[in-house]
C-alpha cells in the first residue's frame, strides 16, 4: 500500500447553502482522498507547511502531493525541506496547479518537483500519475540494487555478491581479501544546509575518487546514501589501513583546498579483515562487509574522520559490556552518587510560615531540618507545614508544629542497600547525611529513574494539534 501525504492551504470562501459557511478547497482535499483510498492510497492530509513537515516526519511517504494554494514561495521551500530531509528525500513529490507558465515550472522543477498535475483536478489523471510514479520508483530502487545511477558504481547486492566471489577466490589460493567501509560525515546536514544538489555532488565525488583508486581485482560500490565500500583481495588488516588513512588524507586535503565540490567535507572508515580458509565462507564473506560498517560505527563514535580497523577497541567493549551487565551498573555507586543535593536546610527554631515561605521559595516540596550545630533532626514537607498551619500552627517552630521524623543514610552507603531500603517503603523520604550533617535528599523515583531506560518519541501531528488546542483554550505549551 501506498503512503500519499498531500500539503494544502486552507482558505474559506463564501457559499450559500442553508446557512453554512463551505470552503470549498477543505471539499476537494476530501473528495481526492477518499478516492485514493478506495484504490489503496493510505492519505494523510496537512493544511499548513509546518504541519505537512510534521506529517511527512511521521508517515514517511513514498508520494507527496503538494497544493500550489500554499503560496509559491512555501510550496518551493516545502519541496526544498522533504528534498533536504534524510529519511524521504527520494519522496515522489507531485504539484498540483492551476499556474503552468514556463518561469513556474522551471522554480518548481529547479526545487526537487518530479512531476505536475493541472488544476481542476481529473481524478483519472491522478491515478494515472501516481501509478506511474510507483513503477518509478520500483524501477529506480530495482535498478540501485545492481549499479548507482548517481556514481556508476555497483550498488549493495552487486558488491555483497562481488565480495562473495573474492573471497572463494581468497580461500582456494590461502589469500586474505579485506573490505573498506567509507562514510561521508554529516552529509545529512550538507543537505538541509546547502540544498541536495550540493549533496549529491559531494556524494559524486567521493565515488569518483574511490572508483580511480581501485586496482582491476578491487571492486567499490555505493551501499546506501552516504556509505561507500571497496573490496581489497590480498590486504591483510594493516595494509587496509594504510590504504583507508591514505583515502581519508586525500578527502580532508580536497576539502581544505579550492574545490567547492567536497569543501569542508571529512570521512571515516572502517576496516574488516578475512584470512585464510574459513568454513562457512559464503557466510563469512556476506558478513565482513556487516563486520566493517560496525568498524565504521565505532569511528563515527571515536569523534569522525579517522580509520577503525575491526576489533580495535575489543578490550574497551568487554569493559562496557562488563559495566552493563546485570547487578554490575552499580556495583561501586554509593548515596552520594545518587542524591540530589540540599538547596536548603531549615532550621529547627524557623516558624512554619517561615520555613514554608523558604521551600516555596527555592522550588522545592521539603527540606532536611538541621539544630543550632547544623546536624539533622528530621525532614518536613510543605505538606506537613500546611497541615500543621490549618492547625492554627503559624507562629510555632517547624518542630512543634510539624512531624520532622526522617530516615538517614551516610553518603557512602552502598546503592544496593538503598534499593532495598525503597522496595520495603516506596514512601520514604531519605536524607543522606556526613558527620550528621545533611547533604542531600533520595526519593524512591530518583533510584527508579536511574535505571530504567530513556524513551524518546518523535513529535507527531496529533502532538501539534494537542500543543495547538491547549493554546487556543488559553493553556502554555507543553514540552512532549
Amino acid at each position: 500500500m501506498a503512503e500519499c501525504c498531500r500539503a494544502n492551504e486552507r482558505r474559506s470562501s463564501d457559499r450559500s447553502c442553508g446557512g453554512d459557511r463551505v470552503d470549498y478547497l477543505s471539499e476537494i482535499v476530501r473528495q481526492v482522498s477518499r478516492f485514493l483510498e478506495m484504490f489503496g492510497y493510505s492519505v494523510t492530509q496537512a493544511s499548513t507547511e509546518a504541519r505537512a513537515i510534521d506529517a511527512i516526519e511521521a508517515v514517511e511517504p513514498s508520494v507527496v502531493l503538494i497544493d500550489d494554494a500554499l503560496g509559491q514561495r512555501e510550496y518551493l521551500d516545502l519541496c526544498h525541506a522533504i528534498r533536504s530531509h534524510g529519511v524521504v528525500s527520494e519522496a515522489f513529490v507531485m504539484l498540483v496547479a492551476s499556474d503552468f507558465s514556463t518561469n513556474a515550472l522551471l522554480q518548481a522543477t529547479a526545487s526537487g518537483f518530479d512531476d505536475f498535475l493541472a488544476k481542476p483536478i481529473v481524478h483519472g489523471e491522478l491515478l494515472a500519475r501516481l501509478r506511474a510514479a510507483a513503477r518509478l520508483r520500483t524501477a529506480a530502487e530495482r535498478d540501485a540494487r545492481y549499479v548507482d545511477p548517481l556514481t556508476g558504481l555497483i550498488g549493495r547486492d552487486t558488491f555483497e555478491q562481488t565480495l562473495i566471489n573474492r573471497g572463494e577466490s581468497a580461500e582456494r589460493n590461502g589469500n586474505t581479501i579485506s573490505c573498506v567501509v567509507c562514510g561521508i560525515d554529516f552529509l545529512t546536514r550538507i543537505n538541509r544546509l546547502q540544498g541536495r544538489l550540493v549533496a549529491d555532488g559531494v556524494i559524486r565525488k567521493t565515488g569518483e575518487m574511490l572508483q580511480k583508486c581501485c586496482q582491476s581485482d578491487q571492486i567499490a560500490g555505493r551501499i546506501s546514501g552516504d556509505i561507500f565500500a571497496v573490496a581489497l583481495p590480498g590486504f591483510g588488516v594493516d595494509e587496509a589501513r594504510r590504504w583507508a588513512e591514505s583515502r581519508r588524507r586525500h578527502i580532508e586535503e580536497n576539502a581544505s583546498g579550492a574545490d567547492a565540490d567536497i569543501k569542508g567535507i571529512t570521512a571515516s572508515f572502517g576496516v574488516a579483515t578475512m584470512q585464510g580458509k574459513l568454513e562457512g565462507l559464503e557466510c563469512e564473506s556476506t558478513t565482513l562487509l556487516g563486520r566493517a560498517l560496525d568498524a565504521l560505527q565505532v569511528a563515527k563514535q571515536s569523534g569522525r574522520d579517522c580509520v577503525v580497523c575491526e576489533g580495535e577497541f575489543a578490550e574497551e567493549d568487554a569493559i562496557l559490556r562488563n559495566l552493563a551487565a546485570p547487578g554490575r551498573m552499580f556495583e561501586n555507586t554509593v548515596a552520594r552518587d545518587v542524591m540530589t543535593p540540599c538547596p536548603i536546610v531549615l532550621q529547627a527554631d524557623h516558624s512554619a510560615a517561615e520555613a514554608l515561605k523558604l521551600l516555596r521559595r527555592s522550588g522545592t516540596m521539603g527540606a532536611p531540618v538541621a539544630d543550632e550545630r547544623g546536624e539533622l533532626l528530621g525532614f518536613v514537607s510543605v505538606e506537613h507545614l500546611l497541615q500543621g498551619l490549618a492547625d492554627g500552627a503559624s507562629g510555632s517552630t517547624i518542630v512543634e508544629s510539624a512531624d520532622v521524623e526522617a530516615v538517614a543514610f551516610e553518603s557512602q552507603t552502598p546503592f544496593g542497600e538503598l534499593f532495598n531500603f525503597f522496595i520495603n517503603r516506596p514512601n520514604a523520604e531519605v536524607v543522606v547525611v556526613e558527620q550528621s550533617h545533611p547533604v542531600g535528599v533520595i526519593t524512591r523515583e530518583g533510584l527508579t529513574a536511574l535505571v530504567e531506560p530513556v524513551r524518546c518519541r518523535r513529535n507527531t501531528p496529533e502532538d501539534q494539534r494537542t500543543r495547538d488546542q491547549q493554546e487556543a483554550a488559553g493553556f502554555g505549551a507543553t514540552a512532549s
